[in-house]
């Protein structure tokens, strides 16, 4: 454990497991030192996510919506300090980030159920990780999963 990061009780179905979770500004610079994406720091509140990401998209790109898929981490604040616990992929044009916590005792997400067993609560900053648009929607598809997948083995996130 270093101080970019903490241990974490973990308890899931009646197993337990010491998980290191790492520090918004650890990770952030660590993804700012890899030159095929860019990396967007964004406060957003949960129901005007999908139009505020539009927005934002829209506005850096300043052309017609089209259909790009990126990377996200969505953190949690523990004694002042966010620390990464999902790691997913979306598009802006239908945007599917939400914070919401569990529905039922059939919901198995498991960053909700870590959130819900420590009382703790979503921070609504999000990292959005761009890389460059495929060149076909499929191409663009597999880029972001890619990224996803990378960012959840590196900084130890969940599944959205």
């Amino acid at each position: 454990m270093s101080i970019n990061s903490k241990i974490f009780s973990l308890v899931y179905d009646d197993l337990e497991f010491q998980l290191e979770l790492y520090t918004k500004e650890y990770i952030e610079n660590e993804l700012n030192k890899i030159n095929c994406i860019t990396v967007d720091s964004v406060k957003i509140a949960a129901y005007k996510t999908p139009e505020r990401l539009r927005k934002i998209y829209l506005d850096k790109n300043d052309q017609h919506e089209k259909y790009h898929f990126f990377a996200y981490i969505k953190f949690f604040t523990y004694e002042n300090e966010k620390y990464g616990i999902v790691g997913g992929k979306t598009n802006y044009p239908s945007c599917d980030i939400c914070f919401d916590e569990l529905k039922d005792e059939n919901d198995h997400r498991i960053a909700r159920i870590f959130l819900k067993d420590k009382s703790l609560k979503w921070d609504n900053e999000v990292l959005i990780i761009n890389h460059a648009p495929g060149k076909d929607r499929k191409t663009d598809e597999f880029q972001s999963v890619f990224i996803e997948r990378y960012l959840q083995r590196k900084f130890n996130l969940f599944d959205s």
